[in-house]
């Protein structure tokens, strides 16, 4: 059953994305990771050992469930076929649905779970995915997503003691010759929980495995829906930003919004090793950096203040946007002072995020 505890919806976000859209770019970054799997097999991944207990409430955005172009789907499993695994999806009709939701975090769901169907299948394997209404009334829409593999799949046991544990793998002999470590699900269970939904698996040794997120989704009943739309220009593909974040949950979603759009990220998780990172680069290689503020070890203000210090040109014109719960206006000032270029209010917002470091990098350049 789903948590008895309604999620709060917030504020109406500023960004309107397809529900359907969000399948299909899914199955399509699938099949990029799968044509890079050779060459990435022996890649070191960084992801996360722990996950925060306490986050601020999501933010929520505009969604518009509408039905997908069914040649598209077919397109994308035609070229799965191609590199030996067949990916299929299929759902409902949302024609004309509006629901309010973190889109990205369900982007992030969707791909974590992808991604472990791709790392532990078998070879000419399948993943297929579908998406159904379960429940609908005039307010609320529930919805069901499946993802099942044919994959190598999990014992009982460790679905229950080790699967949501990070760098876990049950049997090592058995997982060596996969790619990845499965540190996804940690993550895509904490954000399953804060988007007031379950997750469940079934699995058996040898035989694959099936996810299924079940999520609650608040229909919009406003009219005109497109005026909440934003169409973005700004592009920071290729930039390189050093990411300052102590919370991991946080800085895992602050690099998939930038990695997602194309980014270079290197993350530091407080300021003291921005401070490093930062003094031991060449001039230049980074672009911009984003800085939270309430970080241990060094505060995001005293590392701003000494990056500004350093006596080195970038040192004074690298753009320095700062990260923060504290979203008074005697906060952002303070940010201001310290030598900071912008102040971004968490839960972060991927239009703000990418906006904010798209001016600021045109003013420097300007």
């Amino acid at each position: 059953m789903l948590s008895s505890e309604t999620p709060d919806w917030g504020k109406a976000g500023v960004s309107a994305v397809v529900l359907i859209g969000i399948f299909l770019v899914v199955l399509f970054i699938v099949l990029i990771f799968l044509r890079k799997a050779k060459k990435a097999a022996n890649e070191a991944v960084e992801l996360n050992k722990r996950l925060a207990e306490k986050q601020r409430d999501l933010e929520k955005a505009l969604v518009q469930a509408e039905s997908a172009n069914e040649a598209k789907t077919t397109s994308l499993s035609f070229q799965a076929e191609a590199d030996g695994l067949t990916i299929t999806g299929e759902h409902d009709d949302y024609t004309g649905v509006n629901v309010w939701s973190n889109a990205l975090y369900l982007k992030k769901i969707l791909m974590n779970l992808f991604s472990n169907s791709m790392k532990y299948n078998k070879p000419n394997g399948s993943i297929s995915m579908s998406m159904r209404t379960v429940e609908r009334t005039e307010e609320c829409i529930t919805c069901e997503f499946k993802i099942q593999d044919t994959g190598v799949g999990m014992s009982e046991e460790f679905i229950q003691k080790g699967l949501f544990t990070p760098f876990a793998q049950e049997v090592q002999s058995a997982r060596s010759s996969y790619r990845g470590t499965g540190l996804g699900m940690s993550i895509v269970k904490q954000l399953v929980e804060k988007m007031g939904g379950t997750l469940s698996i079934e699995s058996e040794l040898g035989e694959g495995s099936c996810f299924t997120v079940v999520l609650p989704f608040k229909i919009n009943t406003e009219a005109n829906s497109e005026e909440h739309k934003v169409v973005l220009d700004a592009d920071i593909k290729g930039l390189r930003i050093l990411l300052a974040e102590d919370n991991e949950l946080n800085m895992e979603i602050a690099r998939f919004i930038l990695e997602d759009c194309g980014a270079l990220v290197e993350p530091v998780s407080n300021g003291l090793e921005a401070v490093h990172k930062f003094e031991a680069s060449d001039e230049e290689t980074f672009d911009v950096i984003l800085m939270d503020i309430m970080m241990p070890v060094m505060d995001g203000i005293t590392a701003t203040k000494t990056i500004r210090a350093m006596e080195r040109p970038d040192a004074k014109t690298i753009p320095i946007i700062a990260m923060t719960a504290n979203a008074f206006k005697e906060d952002e000032e303070k940010c201001m002072a310290a030598g900071m270029n912008e102040h971004l209010a968490k839960p972060l917002e991927e239009d703000k995020v990418v906006r904010a470091i798209y001016e600021n990098i045109v003013k420097k350049r300007a």
